[in-house]
């Protein structure tokens, strides 16, 4: 991708998904394996006649981890923060905490040239804003979730009084994040609710696509039991990290429909109609749940039934709005 076509990206970040105003500080994140993209965020930012700094840290070793501190400490007295990083830091206590202060943020994990110019980065984001907001709003108004799949998913969660993130790219009032690309609705289940089997067919966060589909048995909100391929056992050892990490955080269905699957986590868990299951920390997105990583896995094909209403039938979308 020319720097030119994701300086067009960067620009419609700053200026619309954030909104940026002159004068405001703005944290440009980077790290070594993204470097390019963060500085074209910094020139965009300082188009828009923001205050930038822009740090480049090591990578983190999982989607999950924290910043370092210093930079942690940078995210605190933000307006705005603009992150291009391999693993994301969205899901860490220094996100939280900067989010609790005011700070806008946009977030692109797993950030290349081509996420930013291709695929889910040219779907119509207000069209797309309005299915998320009411998937997002069925899910708040809910209490029973049912997911199922020809694979062998069939997974129960509780949610209600719990409400769900619109993460639609636009994170314009204070404390508002949202990943780019995007396109989701997701809602932490109450812990200790979820209960029955998951099957993954496609992809996780640090396991990669996966040589076979992995079963996944869960009790009292937790998994207890994974069995299938070698990616089975490298995502056995990954909820083994901390005691918390096998627990069922999130419930989140994909609304982008330019998204393709790819092998990019960051594009395909936003396919329009996909779901994915976020495992390990839940206490940066509304629950209590704290663990040092958070990791999503796919289910291609689900079917999902919120308090006896299907809002998605094997991938295909049941949600209509105006």
């Amino acid at each position: 991708m020319s720097r030119e076509q994701m300086a067009r990206t960067a620009r419609m970040l700053v200026e619309h998904c954030v909104a940026l105003r002159p004068g405001e500080n703005v944290l440009v994140i980077g790290d070594t394996t993204t470097a390019e993209i963060a500085g074209v965020l910094a020139e965009a930012a300082r188009e828009a006649r923001g205050d930038v700094v822009l740090a480049i840290m090591e990578p983190r070793a999982q989607h999950g981890n924290d910043p370092p501190p210093v930079l942690a400490a940078a995210m605190a007295a933000s307006d705005v923060m603009l992150m291009a990083v391999k693993h994301s830091i969205t899901h860490t206590t220094a996100r939280k905490e900067a989010s609790a202060r005011g700070a806008r943020a946009a977030i692109l994990r797993s950030a290349t040239g081509e996420s930013m110019t291709e695929g889910a980065a040219t779907a119509d984001y207000p069209a797309m804003r309005r299915v998320t907001r009411e998937i997002a709003r069925i899910l708040t108004s809910g209490s029973a979730v049912h997911v199922t799949s020809p694979e062998g998913t069939d997974l129960r969660l509780r949610v209600e009084g719990r409400s769900a993130l619109a993460l639609d790219g636009f994170a314009t009032e204070p404390g508002t994040f949202t990943p780019f690309p995007t396109g989701e609705a997701a809602i932490v289940p109450l812990e200790g609710s979820a209960e029955g089997t998951v099957v993954f067919d496609h992809a996780i966060d640090n396991v990669g696509v996966l040589d076979a589909p992995i079963r996944a048995d869960v009790r009292e909100g937790r998994i207890v039991r994974v069995t299938g391929g070698h990616s089975a056992d490298v995502f056995r050892r990954l909820i083994a990290t901390d005691a918390q990490a096998g627990n069922i955080a999130e419930f989140a269905v994909g609304t982008n429909p330019k998204s393709r699957l790819q092998g990019n986590m960051a594009e395909d868990k936003v396919l329009l109609g996909v779901v994915h299951i976020g495992v390990g920390d839940s206490h940066t997105i509304g629950g209590v749940v704290e663990s040092a990583i958070h990791v999503d896995a796919i289910i291609l094909n689900p079917t999902v039934v919120v308090d006896g209403r299907p809002i998605v039938e094997r991938r295909r979308m049941l949600v209509e709005v105006g």
